[in-house]
């Protein structure tokens, strides 16, 4: 049983982080990918097969529904909700500070502050409009985790089933 939960949970490791790699407007530090791990905890009689990955993964993965996708204008067209059927959601407003500070790492990373042909924007300006578009319209589901554990799970039941049949195999010979 062992055997196969580790199975099971570096297949599921390797497909997330082959999936987060397919999408690389979701790996800006590398932070997430990183952290992307398993862990087999014996309670008792029970195995679990616990998985961990930065908190802000799961939103990565099934999106953030916006706040007021109606309030962006992107070349004369109203913003559009990029999650609509996410559980997690842009609140009141009053929690903007850490998707504030994010942004503002990001554009010192993606160095989208230096000059342009010869125009310069603050990094408080860009600041400001990416969040407000963030925000607004929410972040697009990329399901990189949700994939991997469906194509995971197609096999485990045949993994678990031909573990069990080594174990009586197993068993029946040391009773003979």
């Amino acid at each position: 049983m062992l055997r196969v939960l580790n199975s099971v949970g570096e297949e599921l490791v390797q497909n997330t982080i082959k999936n987060l790699r397919r999408s690389p407007k979701k790996i800006a530090s590398g932070v997430l990918k990183d952290s992307i791990r398993y862990e087999i905890v014996e309670q008792g009689d029970n195995v679990i097969l616990e998985f961990w990955m930065m908190e802000y993964g799961y939103y990565q993965d099934e999106g953030v529904r916006g706040a007021d996708p109606k309030s962006i204008f992107v070349n004369g067209k109203r913003g559009v909700q990029k999650a609509p059927n996410s559980r997690f959601r842009f609140g009141s407003g009053k929690g903007k500070g850490s998707l504030f500070k994010s942004i503002d790492s990001w554009i010192v990373r993606k160095r989208l502050d230096e000059r342009k042909k010869g125009k310069f924007t603050s990094r408080k300006s860009i600041k400001f409009a990416i969040t407000k578009s963030i925000y607004n319209q929410g972040i697009e589901p990329s399901n990189f985790f949700t994939d991997a554990w469906e194509k995971t799970l197609k096999n485990v039941d045949e993994k678990l089933a031909e573990d069990l049949e080594n174990n009586i195999e197993k068993l029946y010979f040391e009773l003979v």
